[in-house]
């Protein structure tokens, strides 16, 4: 729910509500790992390089 809609009343509060929640338990977590656990990157694939 980063942008605003000029619609968000069409929605029920009840969906609002969960998003709302929903994003706010992930930027708690994105802190938490940034400034606490500091993961280490995952890489997927191999080194490609840079073209």
């Amino acid at each position: 729910m980063g942008l605003g809609t000029p619609d968000w009343e069409s929605y029920r509060q009840e969906t609002v509500m969960g998003l709302t929640f929903r994003e706010y338990f992930s930027t708690i977590k994105a802190l938490w790992q940034v400034h606490i656990t500091r993961p280490k990157p995952t890489f997927l694939g191999h080194f490609e390089g840079i073209k």
